[in-house]
């Protein structure tokens, strides 16, 4: 039996996508626009809940009733939930045209895409440790709120960055190098520097309690595709478009981007003490930054998705936990005000010479109207 809760947010849900129907099947000419615009934001903020609670109700439903292996057909379902909220994003989410409203509705559907799964649907009915594991690290939701994103990019007529380089000669060998070196150094000092001292910032380090374990590593697969996806490919390239007639798009993009990277690890307030946290949400402004100059001059999401996912992998395997611990120290403030001098000199630095020709290209490219995949949208106009 489904839980009553569950019975009641599904009705609710359908009752919105039944005026949704309605809505859309009136007459275009006498339809009030304060209707419409009504519509166009309920179906905006509802239909990824309903589809997701279907999903769950659909797939346990399956399972319980019809007696079949909860394993085999939570694997096909989940394979559905992966690409089942692309028609959602290329009919109404494209509807949406204004840049606020793209960023609000980028940070709401993430949550609303990898965040509610484990409502609707038991650990018990999994039937597998693999699949519960990737269900709760939000590793499947993820991948498909990838899959949304890039719908909706394509909608908005802003660029995917492709898997082919597009580095002409404003694109330096040395540069990239640095840029990776840098990331490598910056992964190691931050998950095994441990000062006693605020001299031992860059000397002492502790290698002891190293574990690995997979569900620490899918939370950190999953938050660098859905970090990477929803900061760098989506926000920064909606705020890119945005900013287009601005002569300082790129450095203003990156900033904003970076500040909604950290402000959204005020999150994890209600699991960490406040001190800690507001360490880690200016930490995760700087890495923001950076990540950002990474993305634009490479013009490669990939590259910071495998970045975010060592910094967090390494971080976690250390910590064995995916939230910081205990209260923050001197030698913590020490250490994240040197990790913002370091990470804002470098965004200082790739702002000039070829380095900004490189990144404002690439902006060119990612807002502009050349698409990076072969398929056509469906020529459909929400209401």
């Amino acid at each position: 039996m489904l839980q009553r809760p569950i019975m009641w947010l599904m009705a609710f849900l359908l009752v919105i996508s039944v005026i949704g129907v309605v809505t859309d099947f009136y007459p275009k000419r006498r339809r009030p626009e304060w209707l419409a615009f009504t519509n166009r934001w309920l179906q905006a903020i509802f239909q990824p809940l309903l589809l997701v609670v279907v999903w769950g109700v659909v797939t346990r439903q399956i399972i319980v009733l019809l007696y079949l292996p909860a394993r085999g057909i939570l694997t096909l379902t989940l394979l559905y939930y992966m690409v089942m909220f692309a028609p959602f994003a290329s009919v109404i989410g494209t509807a949406i045209e204004w840049t606020v409203p793209r960023v609000v509705c980028l940070l709401y559907w993430s949550v609303a895409v990898i965040q509610t799964i484990p409502l609707v649907y038991p650990e018990s009915l999994t039937g597998s440790r693999f699949l519960m594991q990737g269900l709760h690290a939000g590793l499947f939701g993820s991948v498909s709120f990838f899959v949304l994103v890039t719908t909706l990019m394509r909608g908005w007529h802003l660029s995917w960055p492709g898997l082919k380089p597009h580095w002409h000669s404003d694109i330096s060998v040395w540069v990239i190098i640095f840029l990776v070196a840098f990331d490598l150094v910056f992964t190691f000092w931050n998950a095994f520097n441990n000062p006693s001292k605020w001299w031992g910032l860059l000397t002492q380090y502790n290698f002891s309690g190293i574990r690995v374990d997979r569900l620490l590593t899918m939370q950190a697969a999953a938050a660098g595709i859905a970090e990477e996806t929803l900061f760098r490919f989506g926000i920064l390239g909606v705020l890119l478009a945005g900013l287009r007639h601005s002569d300082h798009r790129v450095p203003a993009s990156i900033l904003i981007s970076a500040t909604l990277f950290g402000l959204i690890h005020f999150t994890n307030v209600s699991a960490q003490q406040w001190d800690t946290t507001t360490i880690q949400v200016l930490g995760a402004f700087g890495t923001g930054l950076f990540f950002s100059c990474v993305y634009l001059y490479t013009g490669q999401l990939w590259m910071t998705m495998l970045m975010h996912f060592l910094v967090d992998w390494t971080a976690f395997m250390t910590l064995g936990v995916p939230l910081m611990v205990g209260h923050a120290t001197s030698l913590d403030w020490a250490a994240v005000t040197f990790q913002l001098v370091i990470d804002v000199a470098i965004f200082i630095w790739m702002l000039f010479g070829d380095r900004r020709h490189a990144m404002e290209r690439h902006a060119n490219r990612f807002t502009g109207r050349r698409q990076r995949f072969d398929y056509v949208l469906p020529k459909y106009e929400f209401h």
